[in-house]
């Protein structure tokens, strides 16, 4: 409700966010109304009208904030649970920014089916997990963004993640130099939200940004063997052949790094050998000793 408003201005001064300090008056107002009363409204074709198809000037700011209030003063149920059919996506949307501990299970799912159907709204999402701290305990997270992917074909994912990631490649390559600053004291609880967003940014055509990406995985490989090993095997299964490629690579720049035959047993059961050497696969294999 309150917004920083300092541009072209000579004091930094904060100011409040007239419509949306409205839309949540007027949501405040409808939400302490009975369960009956808000159902009846949200059925009736001028709420549909002024709301919905956004005749009203705060539209946008009166769905979002009910979106955001209604599971606050009902035990997190949601408001698309009381709402009619035509209204549910739409308040499925404004529901991805309301606060972590309000979210539940099935507003998860709900948000997943949406991303699968919605390619705009998916951006969206990966912008929202990409924005976090990775030791957020906020569920829009790593996890959230390898269900949505993995639900995807690799032409569904190119045609939403693969966009996203190349519109967003030049702020990509400093995520990456960061996560590459905290590789030497990252925590093991760490190791896989690092490690799904490595793994996705492996799909992009820029070669330089999956190089860096191969090369941070390698780094953290280097520092948590096991778990970054047990994160690779269990992604082979990928139906992106970029993925699986550096992958491999990335398990044996990690094997050349430690220089130690420790953790071959673990690559020898999920057969990753096999794939390290394939032939298709010398060139990145041969590349992969840069990365260690």
């Amino acid at each position: 409700l309150v917004r920083p408003d300092w541009e072209d201005k000579d004091v930094r001064v904060f100011e409040v966010a007239y419509d949306a300090l409205a839309g949540y008056l007027v949501a405040d107002a409808m939400t302490s109304k009975s369960d009956n009363w808000l159902k009846e409204c949200l059925r009736s074709e001028r709420f549909f009208a002024n709301v919905v198809e956004r005749k009203h000037l705060l539209a946008d700011d009166i769905l979002s904030n009910l979106a955001w209030l209604y599971p606050r003063k009902n035990l997190r149920q949601m408001l698309y649970e009381i709402a009619p059919p035509e209204l549910h996506d739409s308040i499925v949307r404004r529901s991805l920014d309301m606060d972590g501990e309000i979210m539940t299970k099935s507003l998860i799912s709900e948000l997943i089916k949406l991303c699968k159907s919605d390619g705009r709204f998916a951006r969206r999402c990966y912008s929202r997990v990409f924005a976090r701290s990775l030791d957020s305990d906020h569920p829009i997270n790593p996890l959230f963004l390898d269900e949505i992917l993995l639900k995807l074909g690799c032409a569904e994912r190119d045609g939403t993640w693969g966009r996203w990631v190349y519109e967003n490649r030049q702020g990509l390559y400093g995520r990456i130099d960061s996560m590459l600053t905290r590789i030497r004291s990252l925590p093991a609880a760490l190791v896989n939200p690092v490690f799904i967003c490595l793994k996705w940014l492996l799909v992009t055509n820029v070669c330089s940004l999956r190089d860096k990406a191969t090369h941070c995985l390698v780094e953290m490989g280097i520092r948590h063997p096991k778990l970054t090993l047990d994160c690779i095997c269990a992604s082979l299964g990928c139906n992106d052949p970029y993925v699986v490629e550096r992958l491999a690579a990335s398990a044996y720049g990690i094997l050349m790094g430690l220089n130690s035959l420790r953790h071959i047993s673990r690559i020898l059961q999920a057969k990753l050998l096999s794939s390290i050497f394939r032939r298709s696969f010398v060139f990145l294999v041969t590349k992969s000793k840069y990365f260690s």
